[in-house]
């Protein structure tokens, strides 16, 4: 019998139940929704004689296995918080049947997602106020924010910083363009930031600047 794995993540989910017949399971992620057909399986266990047994496994199981092992490893999860994954036991649904006889299921399904993805940006503004640090953000997080249509700084990504201008002296990226002043030449290479700075300070010289700082 056939059982489905129906899912709203935003990433692919891979899981593998060890010793099963077909152990490796995989959905990938779709803006529109994905369904993965579970069938049974089995696995073998020794008995005292030394013989293999084959023990069936049901779908239903499986399926069920597959939705707690991936939830519950995900960062922020508790109950009510956590990706929209879920199984419908015994039967092999369709998308349009997800929408029309398990709305109920879908909604609670994404509301619960949602919710994390609020817990995800809240744990990542607290480790940016912390560190300021881009790789101790995860992609996941940078997912959530983007999906709640929030704005970050920590939205950056290592791929996006080469699409940054670069400091005309030296080349390197800026992450701040407006800056007046290359961090890492110490070039001015914004005239119009450094006049404002000079007035601003009330010094003259990228040395003063410095020792101001």
């Amino acid at each position: 019998m056939s059982s489905s794995l129906v899912s709203f993540s935003k990433r692919d989910i891979h899981e593998t139940l060890p010793g099963l017949q077909f152990a490796d399971y995989h959905i990938y992620a779709n803006p529109k929704g994905a369904i993965l057909h579970v069938e049974d399986s089995s696995y073998y266990k020794p008995d005292l004689d030394g013989h293999q047994d084959s023990v069936f496994v049901p779908s239903q199981q499986i399926v069920e296995s597959i939705v707690h092992m991936h939830k519950t490893s995900q960062l922020a999860y508790k109950e009510g918080q956590h990706p929209a994954l879920f199984c419908v036991p015994n039967k092999r649904v369709t998308m349009e049947q997800v929408e029309k006889e398990y709305k109920e299921l879908l909604n609670n399904a994404l509301s619960a997602q949602r919710r994390w993805f609020i817990a995800l940006v809240k744990i990542a503004d607290d480790d940016w106020q912390r560190a300021h640090v881009h790789q101790g953000i995860s992609d996941i997080q940078r997912i959530a924010a983007r999906e709640l249509g929030l704005k970050r700084d920590w939205l950056m990504t290592v791929e996006t910083e080469t699409d940054i201008a670069g400091c005309p002296f030296c080349g390197t990226n800026l992450l701040n363009p407006e800056a007046p002043i290359c961090p890492t030449c110490g070039k001015i290479h914004n005239p119009v930031a450094y006049k404002a700075l000079e007035a601003k300070l009330g010094v003259s010289t990228v040395t003063e600047v410095k020792k101001v700082q």
